[in-house]
């Protein structure tokens, strides 16, 4: 809209205007705010409807069902309702278990018919935990049990077929009155019954019980508790009492009690599972009727009941007559200091041995290793061995590992060793170097996890050199802490690792307890056989499929894959299915069709084959054809590029660049899929003495087409003599020509030990630059700087002059993420300054830095980032703001005007966030806090609770509000007074996600949910909470139904998930 041309001529000068031309141009200006809503409203629509026609490309669409069905079923987040597809049989699984507690009505009992019906002809598991810590039924006469729940009993009597049953109760006296009951409302009209065939039951006594226990089981067999255990039971758990809280009759102990379970149960058992710490003979009397286990797992619950009971009748007995479990093939040993149940038992069909230690030492533990497996004649089927948590000496570990010629799979886990290398070398004739002990032949899988990050690796990986290798052997290493070891793939692989040996190397873990149990090598593995059907196993990284000199190659990247012996039909039918085999090739409808027949037709011979041996190349063989018709397969590219993208970081390192090189080369898919990434080719680390070319680097970016591209140079050292005129360490040829004539690089990040070195690289740089008119240095947007040390910096003798200081020479950017060096290693009470031109200030939008000088340095930053939208401040554990600073006093009166600031986060911030009373963020949508460790018993180091009220208070704009590690003595939110006329103090009355993240185990009691239901008249808000271990939920404690009344929802996730 133009202006009137009466008042025109205002444009152009400075003559005031009179009243009439006031009001015309205020119309004029109401005019075009009208027009500004009115398309702004459109814009917003234009936009909706944009997204709306987006979502209908989403590659989400896409996703097989079964896919999407196991992401829903490992969630822990609730089914929604709504979406129709998932309603189809595909996603049955999700419908098969079922959990509840006594608390559930008992109207539960059709909603869980309902939901088991969903399943299909799935196996269905149901659990129920009347697991609490106390029972209402001791409180007197008439009160009910929370074991006899009428929906239990109903869905064991007469409810759908069941294949598992998990039951947790406090004491055998309710076990016996639970049984009882089902007994009770068995009719004799009733058909069978779920419980009489189940297929799996698990039994557990709640250990936190605080009523006196007694096991009164009965010593007549005809009346044990066991008695009317399903007959159809072929896998059973049982998890006793622990002995010290048990009180067991006639005042004997847990070496006179007794189990007395029927022999008919555990003569059908084929895996049994039992936890128990009691002493005596009483495990064997319930191992000797176990004839046909398969998988046996025994608990000592972190004792070792057997230790002192050499001089036990029985034992002695079984220490020259062990119990012979024929048909045992995994045996596992948990939470235990020694192994001395392996002297009373043997096993010579075993393949697989599994030791979870307690107390981490045992003396004898070779000793008692090798006894077994002589006793056992196991030591030529024994296929894998696990040792957690164990101390013992190399030597001895050695002794154990020895002339285990089957031995597939090693993993030590927590087992240290570190006196000795594992590996030493063997001599033969003439004191010849002729192989390595132990030897091994036949390992496939070796795992060396939560290793110490001084292990000496390298020192293994020379003697590995010396060991001949029947097979390609994959070596996985995971390192305990986030200081492991730093070795590339390619530092393992130059001259140090044999050429038979692969090396993966695991991210480091949060938590022990999150060690994954199955890892996927990086190697693929490929067996051939002949016609014959002699299987020649052989492994090759790749390449089309090939027949050569008589024998066909199938290449399986996920399933091994065996030939069956010779015949043409098959082989003809083989041939035409190759390339699916070979490939991870979506089947057309006549391909599945055909891949199905020989999936059906392999069943039926698998049940018609007579020996072991030929179901398991059948089994092998149907798996690959299963392979095929995978869902994986259908996996859009896009999608399986983000799930890439999730495994490496953004900027790449060299062993992560192998990583993504690896993943190309699995197959076509993959290898379009990361190209189809493009993400993973935008950030590439620069190592000071890197084999990477400029046209290799060049290469690799351009892949990431038009992203925004990132590049990282750390010279990693300690000290630089480039002061005296010596060579630079900070300097980077090839990071040089990058940034002088390379392509458009977005973010740059730096890492210098002094900002002298950084002056040197930027007059190199500039000499190097001159000729150049356009260089990608000038247009970077971000930029991430890191000093080291104070010494040689420009800061070392107070503040420079804004004109010399090193921002001067920076690019325009505006994003710049600052780390500062610390002070008091240098100068103690001493303060030394930084200056950055205010014009620099100015231009950016996003500002990160870290520092622990003293609060009004930050200050004096702060007040020119007058555009700044997104503030990161990082104290580093520090209190950089002292009361009595007159500066600081006068900033409570007129705080620090950041009027763009809509996200703000702080780091490490010292007791009350005392920084936020300086800070005026009119804007400020995103607040996150995140609070050093500071401790109850220190009382200087509190944090203040009234202090971090008063600094929330006032935040009425705010929407999010993240509090991370925050410690309180009293309730962060209280009710407020009729003085302060609000509900609740602090108010925030526009939050709509409060986060609260590591508390305290009991640091959920002082949130003060009570008083947020108060919170009427405001936005309906999230609450996600995490406690650290050890924290338990209980809803009534939290008051969930009053928030939710009130419009407040409560989240709970668990440690380490965040």
């Amino acid at each position: 809209m133009r202006l009137r041309s009466d008042v025109s001529h205002l444009l152009n000068t400075n003559t005031v205007p009179t009243s009439i031309e006031i009001a015309t141009v205020q119309n004029a200006l109401d005019s075009l705010d009208g027009r500004i809503s009115t398309l702004q409203s459109q814009l917003c629509r234009l936009e909706k409807q944009r997204r709306q026609h987006r979502a209908i490309l989403s590659p989400v669409r896409r996703i097989p069902l079964e896919i999407l069905a196991e992401d829903i079923r490992l969630s822990t987040s609730a089914l929604s309702a709504g979406a129709g597809a998932l309603q189809r049989s595909l996603l049955t699984r999700l419908w098969n278990g079922f959990s509840f507690t006594p608390s559930y009505p008992p109207n539960i009992y059709h909603r869980i018919v309902s939901w088991f019906r969903r399943s299909g002809s799935i196996p269905k598991s149901l659990k129920y935990g009347a697991n609490f810590s106390y029972c209402q039924c001791t409180e007197g006469v008439g009160k009910e049990c929370f074991t006899l729940h009428p929906a239990l009993t109903k869905l064991l009597v007469e409810g759908p077929p069941l294949d598992h049953f998990t039951l947790v109760v406090n004491s055998p006296k309710y076990f016996r009155e639970w049984t009882a009951a089902m007994d009770a409302a068995t009719s004799p009209h009733t058909t069978p019954r779920p419980w009489d065939s189940l297929r799996s039951f698990k039994l557990k006594f709640h250990e936190d019980y605080e009523n006196e226990r007694e096991w009164d089981n009965s010593s007549d067999p005809a009346e044990s508790i066991f008695l009317n255990l399903p007959p159809t039971m072929t896998s059973f758990g049982l998890y006793l009492p622990a002995a010290g809280r048990t009180v067991f009759p006639d005042g004997g102990d847990e070496r006179t009690a007794g189990l007395n379970i029927p022999a008919n149960v555990l003569e059908s058992l084929t895996e049994f599972t039992i936890r128990c710490d009691w002493a005596g003979a009483r495990l064997f009397g319930v191992l000797h009727f176990c004839t046909n286990l398969e998988t046996l797992t025994i608990d000592f619950h972190h004792k070792s009941p057997l230790e002192l009971e050499d001089d036990h009748p029985i034992l002695r007995m079984l220490s020259h007559r062990p119990i012979s479990l024929p048909s045992l093939r995994a045996l596992r040993i948990r939470n235990t200091a020694t192994i001395d149940v392996l002297r009373y038992m043997k096993a010579p069909a075993l393949t697989h041995l599994d030791f979870s230690m307690w107390s981490g030492e045992d003396p004898d533990f070779a000793d008692k290793l090798i006894s077994f497996l002589d006793i056992s004649n196991a030591r030529s089927t024994l296929q894998s061995l696990r040792i957690y948590d164990l101390t013992i000496p190399a030597a001895e570990l050695r002794r154990s590992l020895s002339n285990l010629p089957s031995l597939k799979r090693l993993t030590l886990e927590l087992t240290k060793f570190a006196d000795a290398p594992l590996f030493v070398d063997a001599h033969g004739d003439q004191d010849k170097i002729t192989n390595v002990e132990p030897d091994l032949p036949s390992l496939e899988h070796f795992e060396l996890l939560e290793l110490a990050h001084d292990f000496p690796i390298r020192e293994m990986l020379v003697h590995l050199k010396r060991r001949r290798l029947n097979e390609r052997c994959t070596l996985t290493v995971a390192y305990m802490s986030k200081s492991w070891l730093r070795c590339t793939e390619s530092s393992y692989w130059d001259g140090y690792a044999p050429p038979e040996l692969s090396i993966r190397s695991l991210q480091v873990l949060e938590s022990p307890s999150q060690a994954p149990d199955t890892k996927m090598p990086l190697n693929l593995m490929v067996r051939i056989s002949d016609y014959t059907g002699e299987p020649v196993i052989k492994k090759f990284s790749g390449g089309p499929p090939r027949v050569t000199r008589g024998k066909y190659i199938i290449q399986a990247p996920t399933f091994p894959f065996l030939l069956p012996s010779s015949s043409a039909t098959i082989m003809a039918r083989l041939q035409n299915l190759a390339h699916l085999l070979n490939s991870n090739a979506v089947p057309n409808k006549l391909e599945t069709a055909t891949v199905q027949q020989e999936i059906d037709g392999l069943a039926s011979k698998i049940a018609k084959a007579k020996s072991q041996h030929d179901r398991d190349v059948l089994e092998k063989q149907r798996k690959c054809y299963r392979a095929v018709l995978s869902p994986v397969r259908r996996m859009p590219c896009e999608l399986l590029g983000e799930i890439f993208l999730l495994a490496v970081p953004l900027i790449l390192h060299e062993d992560n660049r192998c990583a993504v090189l690896n993943l190309g080369r699995v197959c076509k898919m993959w290898r379009e899929a990361t190209l189809y990434a493009r993400r993973l080719w935008s950030g590439l680390a620069l190592e000071p003495y890197g084999q990477m070319s400029y046209e290799e680097v060049v290469s690799w970016l351009n892949r990431a087409g038009n992203l925004p591209k990132s590049l990282e140079f750390d010279p990693n050292c300690d000290y630089c003599d480039c002061y005296k005129g010596a060579y630079c360490n900070s300097t980077s040829p090839l990071l040089a020509k990058l940034l002088i004539e390379g392509p458009k690089i977005d973010h740059l990040t730096l890492s210098v030990l002094n900002t002298g070195c950084f002056q040197n690289w930027l007059r190199r740089f500039k000499l190097a630059g001159k000729e150049s008119t356009s260089r990608p240095w000038d247009t970077l947007r971000s930029l991430s700087l890191t000093v080291h040390q104070m010494v040689n910096s420009e800061w070392e003798d107070g503040p420079v002059a804004p004109s010399r200081s090193i921002f001067k020479s920076l690019p325009p950017v505006i994003c710049l993420h600052l780390y500062l060096p610390e002070v008091e290693p240098y100068y103690g009470d001493s303060t030394p300054g930084i200056s950055i031109p205010k014009v620099f200030l100015k231009r950016l939008t996003e500002f990160t830095i870290e520092c622990t000088w003293p609060g009004n340095h930050l200050i004096e930053l702060l007040k020119g980032c007058v555009n700044v939208e997104t503030l990161t401040i990082v104290f580093d554990g520090t209190t950089p703001f002292e009361d009595g600073d007159a500066e600081l006093a006068a900033l409570l009166k007129d705080p620090i005007r950041l009027p763009k600031v809509h996200t703000l986060r702080i780091q490490s911030v010292g007791p009350g966030a005392e920084i936020l009373r300086y800070l005026k963020t009119t804007s400020l949508t995103t607040l996150e806090l995140g609070f050093a460790s500071w401790t109850k018993d220190d009382d200087n180091n509190f944090p203040e609770r009234t202090r971090l009220r008063t600094s929330l208070s006032g935040l009425t704009s705010l929407k999010q509000l993240k509090l991370d590690k925050v410690t309180l003595s009293d309730n962060l939110f209280v009710a407020g007074t009729p003085a302060q006329k609000i509900p609740v103090q602090p108010h925030l009355p526009s939050i709509e996600h409060l986060e609260l993240l590591e508390l305290p185990p009991d640091g959920a009691k002082t949130v003060g949910f009570s008083v947020l239901k108060d919170r009427t008249g405001c936005a309906p808000c999230m609450v996600t909470l995490s406690c650290q271990k050890g924290f338990t939920y209980k809803e009534a404690e939290f008051g969930v139904y009053e928030l939710k009344k009130a419009g407040t929802s409560l989240r709970i996730i668990p440690p380490f998930q965040h």
